[in-house]
């Protein structure tokens, strides 16, 4: 079902920043500053058009159509900036940008104002990873209060799914761990558009991922997957959150 969800994405020509800079007008304020976008799964530079107000970290596991991408997984990339690293501000073309500024490559490690997760989770074959991605988005050393997560998942993936719905999946996502709301959710007959938006004030919430150990802990907020739905047809496809200590 994954071949089949990257042809149904590619077959519908979706752009993803063409949903997020709307919502990032007007869900967020510059403040005489550029806002801050970790773009996670970027085949290309879909932002590279507002930078005069928009600073973009596109990042793809195996790197993308665009030379600004960085090739590197986000579990590596979200760890390494939890201890206090930016493995983008190495980057050579970042470092090239900045020189043609006229000002240093960005290294500190303050966080996001927004994240975007475009096709990514389904492309994770561990519901406890996918759990942990979401978890890793939320965490305050990455994205900042106020700051928004938007999530983007091939309509299959939810409505095909053995074990998961819409509905589980913003539960998932909207615990009370992560601090996030939902803000907007868009339905296609190809996707599914997930806006959520950090509660004010949530800048203070304990992060549910050890960096040190590299251990993710969700105490009493473990969520299952749900009772299998009947139908022979169907993928396996679920997020769920389980504690590293209690994973076999």
């Amino acid at each position: 079902y994954q071949k089949a969800s990257m042809y149904g994405a590619k077959s519908s020509k979706f752009v993803c920043a063409d949903w997020v800079i709307p919502l990032l007008k007007a869900n967020k304020k510059s403040k005489g500053r550029q806002l801050r976008i970790l773009d996670v799964g970027a085949i290309d530079h879909q932002y590279e058009k507002y930078k005069s107000w928009l600073d973009a970290f596109p990042i793809d596991l195996h790197g993308g159509q665009h030379e600004s991408v960085l090739p590197v997984d986000f579990f590596d990339y979200a760890h390494e900036y939890c201890t206090g690293t930016d493995m983008y501000a190495s980057h050579p073309k970042k470092n090239e940008l900045a020189a043609s500024q006229q000002k240093a490559a960005p290294s500190t490690t303050k966080p996001f104002d927004a994240i975007v997760l475009s096709l990514v989770l389904n492309f994770q074959g561990d519901p406890r990873k996918r759990g942990d991605m979401l978890c890793l988005a939320a965490d305050p050393r990455l994205l900042a209060d106020q700051g928004m997560l938007f999530v983007a998942l091939p309509s299959a993936s939810l409505e095909n799914s053995r074990y998961c719905d819409l509905g589980r999946f913003i539960e998932v996502a909207t615990n009370p761990l992560f601090g996030l709301e939902l803000l907007e959710q868009k339905i296609s007959a190809k996707l599914v558009l997930l806006a959520f938006q950090k509660k004010k004030n949530n800048s203070k919430q304990t992060p549910c991922y050890n960096a040190t150990q590299k251990t993710f802990d969700y105490g009493d907020h473990e969520m299952k997957r749900l009772p299998a739905k009947p139908g022979t047809k169907r993928n396996n496809f679920a997020v769920i959150l389980k504690s590293t200590h209690n994973r076999t």
